[in-house]
């Protein structure tokens, strides 16, 4: 039994900034971009193969690419409808999750190639009555690796394979006025070697086949009536109201003309208007590739070159998300660093302000000493002035006050001269401990200055609460 390899993405436009289609054969390499400004902006380039080897297509391939300016979004290659298989079912199911699992055990009897491998993809054609009707995509992966190789070689790493006809569909869609999105409707894409052919029915794809038919030597009409037959013997009930007509520009109002007289229905023609008019080319493919980014709901991207993306994509998150954490944490770095610099410049500010305003603050506190001190002695029998009075008299003769400092509570520092040392030890200070209205008399301080000729000193008392002794 055949080993499958399938693709369960369903795509979405792509986000990045723009696409890149590419498709080629033995005759040519065409390709489409689209940059970020949308349709308006695509652009295409078609170059003949000179040389149909390897090396021949891989050059080519370079050539037109580096000419046409890619602007490094994704790359999508359209998978050509020859190399495919295309088979339908009918399963007993309209819920997505079922249809796949059911396609994925379905799918490998559906198809008589003995290769080892395939790749594979599906997309639903109808739904109704508890029924959903799909057509399985399959391609040989050895085929699909080749036109990978062969990429690669040119220096391109494809994000996605389209089915070639899904992608002439998205072309029609933007260049067609949108009638085919109703009733059945053929299209036809005809160059100068081969013609697509397929039915629409109601917008969505239900047939497609690719023939090695040039068109202007082949009966393209009778080819449309095999087509329609082909359709209903299937049980398909088509009834086709008008035709999608695309390829070669320059053969394009004969066809129409032929088309529309052999099959007796309207003819719309559909050309892309930014690609080149080439002779012998279409371009709607990539075009519409380009237009459509990867939102064609099918990929034929084999298993292993999309692991390979997987783990890419999630080393890229994981590079981002670190680059992130440490960018936080820089800025949060930074944040702290500013706020301890702040907070230092704030305390070297209030230091030079503490520094200037030091000498008012300390002449406040002792103007505040003072007034405690004043604020104690209110009381008549034992007030500051009763204290100047008493040691006014208790001081001995040749022994000057020079001044009194109020301390808190009730000690008073007395400064002043003496003639000698034993005036102050000998004279003074009994004299200051005989009398009633001091105590704890204690000299602070006694040196000789003026050239030993007078002894300055200070001596530290303490006032008695209470009346002065008599006499």
């Amino acid at each position: 039994m055949a080993r499958f390899r399938r693709n369960s993405r369903r795509g979405g436009r792509s986000r990045r900034n723009g696409v890149v289609a590419v498709a080629f054969d033995g005759r040519s390499v065409r390709v489409a971009v689209r940059g970020r400004e949308g349709a308006e902006s695509v652009r295409g380039l078609v170059r003949p193969i000179a040389d149909p080897s390897d090396e021949g297509t891989v050059r080519t391939i370079a050539e037109v690419l580096q000419e046409v300016g890619t602007p490094g979004g994704r790359y999508l290659l359209s998978f050509p409808r020859r190399e495919t298989l295309v088979r339908p079912l009918r399963l007993p199911s309209e819920d997505d999750e079922e249809v796949r699992e059911m396609v994925a055990l379905q799918a490998p009897l559906t198809v008589p190639y003995p290769q080892d491998e395939l790749v594979y993809d599906f997309y639903a054609k109808d739904r109704r009555d508890g029924y959903t009707e799909v057509d399985i995509v399959v391609a040989p992966h050895n085929a699909v690796e080749r036109y990978l190789g062969l990429l690669r070689r040119a220096g391109v790493r494809v994000d996605g394979i389209a089915f070639g006809p899904m992608a002439l569909l998205a072309g029609y869609r933007a260049l067609g006025s949108g009638d085919f999105e109703k009733g059945d409707w053929v299209y036809v894409d005809a160059d100068r070697a081969s013609v697509e052919l397929g039915i629409l029915s109601e917008g969505r794809l239900l047939f497609s086949r690719s023939l090695f038919l040039p068109a202007e030597q082949g009966d393209v009409p009778q080819e449309v009536r095999r087509m329609v037959l082909a359709c209903r013997r299937e049980g398909m009930e088509v009834e086709p109201c008008g035709v999608l007509l695309s390829g070669v520009p320059d053969r394009l109002p004969e066809m129409a003309d032929r088309l529309k007289e052999a099959l007796g229905i309207p003819v719309q023609v559909c050309a892309p208007p930014s690609m080149p008019e080439t002779p012998d080319v279409s371009c709607s493919e990539v075009y519409g590739l380009a237009l459509c980014g990867d939102g064609l709901g099918v990929d034929l991207m084999p298993e292993g070159e999309r692991a390979v993306r997987r783990r890419e994509f999630f080393r890229r998150q994981a590079l981002t998300t670190v680059g992130l954490v440490i960018l936080l944490l820089g800025l949060l770095w930074g944040f702290g660093e500013k706020k301890l610099w702040d907070r230092e410049r704030y305390l070297r500010r209030l230091t030079a302000e503490a520094s200037e305003i030091a000498p008012q603050v300390k002449a406040l506190w002792d103007l505040r000493n003072t007034l405690n001190v004043l604020q104690q002695q209110r009381d008549p029998d034992a007030s500051a002035i009763e204290a100047l009075r008493e040691l006014a008299e208790v001081v001995p003769e040749g022994v000057f006050i020079d001044g009194l400092t109020f301390e808190v509570g009730r000690s008073v520092v007395v400064s002043g001269t003496a003639p000698s040392m034993s005036a102050v030890f000998q004279q003074l200070v009994p004299a200051l401990k005989r009398s009633g209205r001091f105590h704890n008399v204690a000299v602070g301080s006694a040196t000789k200055v003026r050239g030993g000729e007078q002894v300055a000193f200070q001596v530290a008392i303490s006032l008695t609460e209470g009346r002065r002794p008599g006499p």
